[in-house]
């Protein structure tokens, strides 16, 4: 992928280039897109976002389905151990955490901080691996709280229909669309 970068860019100026002036070819291409066709930049970054929070992966080295080949027990937790649980389970953590992100503000800003670094630059299943922790601690911390505010039976129905809702929200719009028709 490199070197086509590298031919791309030297067929483009008609000469050959150093890695500083090829940096400088695509950088100078990928502003001129986004501050000259802002809707379709836009666009791209949504469905960049429904990618990264996609049940299914964008295959390329790496994926968990390449690996659930080899291993009985990622086979046997696939039906529940993807994007598609993991990614509404933490957002209902991040509602939970949220009157606490004084004193929480690391483990709350480190998913979002690195899930749009991914969605800035490039979507492959490789790079979703790293968001992986951190979802899971919103989402335990989410379970926390839940179970902390269900013994009042007011808050329970409450916590239970928020989470239920992001849950289908959230679980609908991963499932709904394969990774390879976004």
């Amino acid at each position: 992928e490199r070197q086509d970068a590298v031919e791309l860019a030297e067929r483009a100026l008609g000469r050959t280039l150093t890695p500083a002036e090829v940096s400088e070819y695509w950088t100078d291409r990928a502003l001129g897109f986004v501050t000259g066709q802002p809707g379709e930049w836009i666009q791209l970054m949504v469905r960049k976002t429904a990618l990264l929070f996609n049940t299914s992966e964008m295959l390329d080295t790496e994926s968990q389905e390449t690996y659930e080949d080899a291993s009985p027990i990622l086979r046997v937790l696939a039906p529940v151990g993807h994007f598609g649980v993991l990614v509404p389970l933490a957002a209902v953590g991040l509602l939970a955490a949220w009157p606490a992100r004084r004193r929480l503000w690391p483990i709350l800003a480190m998913p979002p901080a690195y899930a749009a670094s991914v969605i800035a630059f490039y979507v492959f299943a490789r790079y979703r691996f790293p968001l992986v922790p951190g979802l899971i601690l919103l989402a335990a911390g989410g379970f926390a709280v839940w179970r902390e505010k269900a013994v009042q039976p007011m808050r329970r129905w409450a916590l239970a229909g928020v989470g239920a809702g992001a849950a289908i929200g959230g679980a609908g719009l991963v499932l709904a669309t394969p990774a390879a028709a976004l």
